[in-house]
């Protein structure tokens, strides 16, 4: 061992490497602090003059003054996530029963499982008892039910009546170019 070198026991030197993870921790903790308020203000700013500084693509384009590390713009885009509920019971009064067939996927989910073992086992099933075993829902091929307001088969108000869109999250994308 090298002169001026501490010999180091497991103890010391469990005892440096916990100090030494709780030091970076804090240290990371307190940046993501500030780095989540910093966001928060950049969302709530953007949220104010987006759509006037933005293009006609929807898009804030900033061109650096130099090249830094490769990169010569920042490109901003504001991103709308919309999921689109349907209600299924007015879908159904306007689709036949074919359709009803290629538009709903049934989903059914097991919610007394020792209960069906024991009528499966005991044979001769009963339906009505069966069923009180499971629970059905349904959801709309949306890929499907689009496909037949394309060709006619379906109207395309009624069907839009049956929905509603909502915006579930919007938040501003960087990326570099």
């Amino acid at each position: 061992m090298p002169r001026g070198q501490k010999k180091y026991t497991a103890e010391q030197w469990a005892k440096d490497r916990i100090q030494y993870y709780w030091e970076r921790k804090r240290t990371y903790e307190a940046t993501k602090r500030s780095f989540d308020d910093d966001k928060y203000e950049f969302n709530q700013e953007m949220d104010r003059y987006f759509d006037v500084v933005a293009d006609e693509d929807g898009k804030i384009i900033v061109d650096l003054r130099e090249t830094i590390r490769g990169v010569k713009k920042i490109i901003c885009q504001r991103i709308s996530q919309v999921s689109v509920e349907f209600d299924v019971n007015k879908l159904k009064k306007i689709l036949t029963r074919e359709q009803q067939k290629k538009v709903f996927q049934k989903h059914y989910k097991v919610v007394n499982w020792p209960g069906l073992m024991k009528l499966l086992k005991e044979s001769g099933v009963d339906w009505k008892k069966f069923l009180k075993c499971v629970e059905v829902s349904e959801s709309v091929r949306e890929n499907v039910l689009e496909q037949l307001v394309e060709l006619g088969e379906v109207n395309a108000e009624e069907a839009k009546a049956c929905s509603k869109a909502k915006i579930r999250t919007q938040y501003y994308k960087i990326t570099e170019k």
